[in-house]
């Protein structure tokens, strides 16, 4: 063969490949033209109802929404969950916020939806073709606030967990800053409590919370509390009046009731009622709801009503008494405290001097302030 008829076979086996390739290609084409919707294939195969997962905002296998085919009847697999074989199906993501069910749903003619019950897929079984929503949980921004000056003191953001509820305690705050959590509020103005079961919009990123807290360690005294064994330099906050029952609180050697005191009683105008303070012990030396009041203690805005104090002292030296304490330290404050139909129950020798002075107390430091106080008092010798 002459070399130009060899290379006439080359040229010819050329375009014959070159043919056959694009002949490849257009079929390949073809076929996947015919395979783009599938569901005529898994219908064939039995499975007639079509499952459409819409993201809501979010996005599902890399767009907007995503079908399965089941038969009638069958259980249909949730996006996002794993297989028997390890592998993981696509679930829905929309930034920041967690997924936090699949609803069914009504689309309004400007494009919303009206999300309605919520799918259980333990025991979801379609029939027929359906459409199911996804629901998202906002993640949330804890801001911590200063209750008393209202500074930003840190920001936390939390994401709900499987439940829907935001788990998140006041413990996390008071060691990381130095505060005691209190509440959650949705605005500034503490008015409007967090309602952590409530559905927040999906349009939102994220949701402000503002957390009312106190500096320091404070513990939280409302109608559940049975019984009040102050600490000497411990604060105390009122949520509720407290009625204690009768409950009668002993001042002797073992310390069940503390004598001096140095921390904070914040009261919110909240009343302490119904108990008995028992100085029946010949230690006693003065005589009131506390010993002493020490240097720097604040109660504020609480009334101590239907109280008895029994004053039985056998020592020579004439012991003082004073409603709120007998002795008051330098730069105490006592603001809106009162006491209602306080009864005192007394020995001869008890020196009830001060009683009418507004301080209610025997003898005052330097650099007091003692604002709206008052005193119902009566007093009971002893037999």
């Amino acid at each position: 063969m002459t070399v130009l008829g060899r290379t006439k076979k080359i040229i010819v086996l050329t375009v014959l490949f070159v043919l056959l390739v694009a002949l490849l290609v257009f079929a390949v084409i073809g076929l996947r033209n015919i395979g783009e919707d599938k569901t005529a294939v898994y219908r064939d195969a039995g499975a007639t109802v079509k499952v459409t997962f819409v993201a809501n905002g979010g996005t599902i296998n890399g767009g907007g929404s995503y079908y399965r085919m089941v038969k009638p009847g069958d259980l249909v697999l949730e996006p996002g969950k794993e297989l028997s074989d390890g592998t993981v199906t696509a679930g829905a993501v929309l930034t920041g916020h967690t997924l936090a069910s699949w609803n069914l749903g009504t689309v309004h003619e400007d494009g919303t939806v009206e999300l309605g019950e919520a799918v259980d897929f333990s025991t979801f079984r379609p029939t027929e073709d359906t459409v199911l929503y996804a629901k998202w949980r906002t993640y949330f921004n804890f801001r911590l606030v200063d209750a008393a000056t209202g500074e930003e003191r840190d920001v936390k953001t939390v994401q709900p967990g499987e439940d829907g509820q935001v788990h998140f305690t006041a413990v996390t705050y008071r060691s990381s800053v130095g505060y005691t959590f209190f509440e959650y509020y949705e605005d500034a103005e503490k008015t409007i409590p967090v309602d952590f079961s409530k559905d927040y919009a999906n349009d939102q990123n994220e949701m402000t919370v503002y957390c009312y807290c106190l500096p320091g360690e404070w513990t939280r005294l409302n109608s559940k509390t049975t019984n009040i064994n102050l600490k000497y330099n411990a604060n105390y906050y009122l949520e509720e009046d407290i009625d204690l029952g009768g409950k009668v609180l002993n001042f002797n050697k073992s310390g069940s009731w503390m004598g001096n005191y140095k921390g904070k009683i914040v009261g919110n105008g909240h009343t302490i009622s119904n108990f008995t303070l028992n100085w029946q012990t010949k230690l006693v030396s003065a005589v009131g709801l506390f010993k002493e009041l020490e240097k720097g203690a604040q109660i504020t805005d609480v009334t101590f009503a239907d109280v008895t104090i029994i004053a039985d002292s056998t020592q020579a030296n004439t012991p003082a008494f004073g409603a709120i304490a007998p002795k008051i330290g330098e730069g105490v404050v006592l603001r809106g405290v009162h006491f209602n139909n306080l009864t005192v129950r007394y020995t001869e020798n008890l020196s009830i001097k001060g009683l009418t002075d507004p301080a209610i107390g025997y003898e005052i430091g330097k650099d007091v302030a003692i604002e709206d106080c008052s005193l119902d008092v009566r007093f009971e010798k002893l037999p």
